[in-house]
Order: C-alpha cells, then structure tokens, then sequence
C-alpha cells in the first residue's frame, strides 16, 4: 500500500509546496535534485528504499540470522509502521519473529517479543483483533521468560496493549484489570508522574468512557493532564491529546461550555507548538464539531467539519482514513438534516476513500455501509439498502464485531428483510 495515495507534495528541505520530485520510498517529495541532495544526511536513515537495498546487501553478506539483519529489519518495519504501510511493516516483523524466536537467548526473545507487540499494534489498526490479542499475549508470555517477573517496562506497556486490544472487544473488566497492573509497576519503577504511567492512565480513562463511567472518565483525564504537565511542560502534544479527551468528556456530560474551554485551550496550544498546519487542529476542529452536534448547532458542525477536511488535506492528504472520517461525519449531519442525497455522497466518498486505503473489510466500511443504507431506505430503495446491510454484516461477522454498529446492523437488517418478506418484495 503506498503512503498516502494524494499525499501533500510539500518539499521535505525548504517546504514549498508543489514540489515534483519524488524519493522512491515515496514518503518525501522535493523541489529538484539539490533539495534532494541538502537534506539527504538527515533523510537517509529515514528512506526505506535505501535502507531495502542496504538489507539486501546484507542478506548476500551474512547469515540469514545475523543479528545486524535482525536490526535492519526491524527498522524498516518501525518506518513502515510509522507510514501506515502496515503490509510491508507486518511483513519485516514476521521475518524477525522468525529469526529470532529459535535464539532462546535474551537478545533473540527479547526482539521476538517487541516485534510480536508492535504486530498486535498492526492487526488491531487492521480491526483484526483477535489476531492482536493473540500477538500481545505471545509478546507478554517472551518479555516475561526474558525479565523474570512482571516488574519490567515492556511487561507493563504489553499489559497496556493487552487491556486496549479487550476494550475494543467489549471485554471492559478484563481490559480495566490490565491497565491496573500495568499502572502499578510502572508506578512503581518510574513514578505515578511517569509519562509511561500517564499513557496508561489515558487508557483507562477510555475503558471507564466505554463502562459509562464518564465521571470518573473525566477525573483520571485531569489527573493525567496534570502529570504530563508537570513531566512535559504545557506545551506537548501529549497535553493537547489529553485536552481534547477532556473536552470529549465534558461533552458527553452535557457540560459544553467546559468542553469548549478545553478545546479552545487545546487549539491555542497546538497553533504555539505547530506554526504550520497540522492534523491535530483537524482532530480537534471534529471534537468540536461533534460536540455542534449534541448541541443540536448543525450548522455549526458542518463548518467544523469542512474545515477539519481542509486541514487534513493539506496536511495528511484526502486519501487518508482521517480524511474519510471527516466526510462520513459531515454525511452523518446532512442525514440528520432531512439533506439524504447530500448525506448519500459523503458517505460514498468516504466509503470510496475507506475501501482505497483500509481494505474492503475495515471496520469503517461496515459503518459506512450502514448510513449509505439508512439514506437508500429513506429514499424508497429497501432493496438497495438490504443489500449493503448485508455486505456490512459479512464485514462484522468476519471480525467477530458485536459493538453498537454491528447490533445496529442486524436490527436494521433484520426489520428491513421481515418488511420485504411480508410485502414480497425480498
């Protein structure tokens, strides 16, 4: 999968934009050769077409288990990951497993647990979950043949990963005690001021957001604002994250003039920080815009939104699953407007953009099947919209998906197909 199919063409040197020359490894654009060439010492261990043609070199070199390929490998799957190209990420990380789980020695379980946690990483951006649990259980069960016991960073942030793959399960009380013992050893070898024990402070916010615990929600974001305040200084994106969260949960209270104050105070930081556009604006423009939304301002949220969308594309691109969500939620408005051919042609944008950079069976796809249903239904075409749900189940069924999309999808499947069976019209 490329990087981004529409990415900005922003010179990686002086930053003009429209730049034509490409890098082959397809992440930095150029405005000529001598751009190329006076950023080329610092985009160097960055280029994974330099550093392929290193590993080959390599391979024809040493033995296939030489500890150097080991670490050429793995940092090419880093790069790939960190560029969402989560294909040729998964691919290298496989290759290390491979290699190093025979070396019962530390070094070789020590790399086979860090690449099996960053795969579970991939499989559940992937919505692969089940794969992902599997992945961190394995990486949990070789970091603590290597430590010994479980009072180890990699054992903890494994932990952490473990209760964020089960949250998504819907396995809340499973997911919560992980996050706990996770907190606990790192607070115990760092600091509860920590920033590692603050990451999974965040995550435990998130599953008492998915327990309907809001309140408490709201106090274990404050806390952790406080601490990667007193550990990062005000001015970090972590700070900015954790404003945002924060908003999100005033919001969800129905305390909106709370809400509005932290996101303002999170654009106000994020504008200091980042000069340029950035995509955390975007992020925080569609908080805002949802909370539009709760309020009933739904002509206030389409502003946010469009100009989110704006931001992403000149920052991340339109091909993007930021970009797409963006149109969906805008989709998602013209559909409460009544505005259903509006709605219709977000969601296929958004739809277009999901199955492009995603796959055909991501789990935004299923989503987006289901409001492109909603709007054929409410346009007098139940045949077109059971069509999608249908497609949208197969998607869910494959994952294994029993959240609120996946229940509204066999509900409205299911009222739609009894409809057309009783008119005899399915």
């Amino acid at each position: 999968m490329e990087v981004e199919l529409d990415k900005p063409k922003v010179c990686g040197t002086c930053g003009a934009r429209d730049a034509p020359l490409k890098c082959p490894c397809k992440a930095v654009f150029y405005c000529n050769a001598e751009c190329q060439r006076a950023s080329w010492k610092e985009h160097r261990g960055e280029c994974t077409h330099d550093l392929e043609r290193k590993l080959e070199k390599d391979r024809r070199r040493l033995e296939g288990n030489d500890p150097a390929i080991v670490v050429a490998l793995f940092s090419l799957g880093h790069l790939y990951q960190a560029q969402h190209r989560l294909a040729e990420a998964e691919e290298k990380f496989l290759e290390v497993r491979r290699i190093c789980l025979p070396v019962e020695e530390g070094w070789g379980w020590q790399n086979a647990a860090a690449v099996s946690s960053r795969l579970g990483c991939i499989y559940e951006d992937q919505d692969k979950l089940d794969d992902a649990l599997d992945m961190q259980k394995q990486a949990l069960r070789l970091y603590r043949r290597v430590t010994g016991d479980d009072d180890d960073v990699d054992v903890a942030m494994t932990l952490n990963s473990l209760g964020s793959v089960l949250a998504r399960m819907g396995q809340l009380d499973r997911a919560m005690a992980k996050h706990k013992k996770a907190h606990e050893i790192l607070s115990r070898l760092y600091g509860d001021d920590h920033p590692s024990a603050t990451v999974v402070l965040t995550n435990m916010a998130n599953t008492l957001t998915l327990q309907g615990r809001e309140e408490e929600a709201t106090a274990v974001r404050e806390k952790a604002l406080g601490t990667y305040r007193c550990s990062l200084g005000s001015e970090s994106d972590q700070v900015v994250g954790t404003l945002v969260s924060l908003g999100n949960s005033y919001a969800v209270q129905g305390k909106f003039e709370e809400a509005h104050g932290k996101f303002e105070e999170a654009l106000a930081t994020v504008r200091r920080i980042h000069p340029e556009r950035n995509p955390l604006e975007a992020t925080i423009l569609m908080s805002m815009g949802q909370a539009q939304v709760d309020q009933g301002k739904l002509d206030d949220a389409v502003a946010m939104y469009n100009k989110a969308y704006r931001i992403y594309r000149k920052t991340i691109g339109v091909e993007t699953l930021q970009g797409a969500c963006t149109l969906h939620s805008t989709g998602v408005v013209f559909q409460r407007q009544g505005k259903m051919e509006a709605a219709m042609e977000k969601f296929n944008e958004a739809l277009a953009i999901q199955r492009r950079v995603g796959g055909g069976e991501h789990h935004d796809v299923a989503t987006s099947l289901l409001n492109i249903a909603v709007c054929k239904n409410m346009m007098g075409d139940p045949q077109g919209a059971v069509a999608l749900l249908r497609e949208a189940e197969g998607i869910n069924r494959k994952w294994g998906s029993s959240d609120g999309n996946a229940q509204n999808v066999a509900a409205f499947l299911a009222i739609l197909e009894g409809e057309l069976s009783g008119s005899g019209g399915g």
